[in-house]
């Protein structure tokens, strides 16, 4: 298994492995996001690649805000549900590490849907502390 920078020519695993996580979209959409982050240099989104399928992938962002200093948060990670514990996540998160070590960065931050224990349990495994909790909410601009 190889971690390699996404290519757009990803889109479609990486839309059904969006899909597993409840966040449908055609391969199209995904092409379209994907063609976005990659013009962005405080992006970076790489994928576990099997040779003849994905096994999963993980996106990470700058983040800028008022309030704090600058740091790298994942927005997204899926493994492949037939793969779940054989380390892909693991290997996909060193590398956003990396990524965001050599980019001078000295924090990481995840956020997970509370409903999801395994996550926040897979996250404190690896050293991820809970710092708080938080409410998301949504807003349609019409």
């Amino acid at each position: 298994m190889l971690i390699r920078t996404a290519l757009i020519s990803d889109s479609h695993e990486i839309s059904r492995l969006s899909g597993e996580l409840g966040y449908a979209a055609e391969a199209s959409q995904m092409a379209e996001r994907l063609r976005d982050l990659t013009e962005q240099r405080d992006n970076i989104v790489y994928v576990a690649d099997s040779g003849n399928q994905l096994l999963g992938w993980i996106h990470a962002q700058v983040r800028v805000l008022v309030e704090a200093p600058r740091f790298v948060e994942i927005t997204g990670l899926v493994v492949d549900s037939a793969h779940r514990g054989e380390g892909i996540g693991r290997q996909l998160i060193a590398q956003t590490e990396v990524w965001a070590a050599q980019s001078g960065f000295t924090k990481l931050r995840v956020r997970t849907n509370q409903k999801r224990s395994d996550a926040v349990q897979f996250y404190n495994r690896l050293g991820f502390v809970l710092v708080k909790s938080q409410h998301v909410l949504d807003k349609s601009i019409e």
